[in-house]
């Protein structure tokens, strides 16, 4: 009989649904996601809808172990095509700059290309460290394939996320 409330004691302390807020805890609702979101409590938007929203959001990209959202990949594409359009770039890698596609990637769109930082903290590229993934855009903005050099048997080589 100690076994067992000693195991039950211990399912219950180690248990991740009692480190949740109470408003998720309710029969019926559904269990968060791990990635990542957005929250301004400014908004007053309910909690919970912002955890539905959150759930139904699946990776447009996944480089390595991180996934991307479809608008953080916007984002990305946003931000380096308007440095392109404007002439300028960021970062001691002189970002975006020409993407030659030396391991001849499929892309999805028609180049030439621009080659631009995704950072996996979800964050703009400020011209800091690029991290290993990139966005890849055509001279028209139209996004062309997120790649990253995790994963590639070549030195500073690229492949395609999934």
């Amino acid at each position: 009989m100690h076994l067992i409330q000693a195991l039950t004691t211990l399912i219950t302390l180690f248990t991740p649904a009692l480190c949740l807020p109470p408003f998720i805890l309710r029969s019926g609702f559904p269990s968060p996601s791990l990635y990542p979101t957005e929250y301004d409590p400014s908004t007053g938007t309910d909690p919970a809808s912002l955890l539905i929203k959150r759930q139904t959001q699946t990776c447009a990209s996944t480089c390595g172990t991180v996934c991307y959202f479809q608008r953080t990949v916007d984002a990305a594409v946003s931000e380096g095509f308007e440095l392109f359009q404007a002439g300028k770039t960021e970062g001691s890698g002189d970002y975006p700059h020409t993407f030659r596609n030396d391991e001849e990637i499929e892309l999805s769109v028609p180049g030439p290309y621009q080659e631009f930082p995704i950072l996996n903290d979800f964050q703009e590229y400020d011209g800091g460290s690029p991290g290993p993934d990139r966005v890849i855009f055509n001279e028209d903005g139209e996004l062309a394939g997120v790649i990253t050099h995790t994963g590639s048997q070549v030195r500073n080589g690229f492949v395609t996320c999934t």
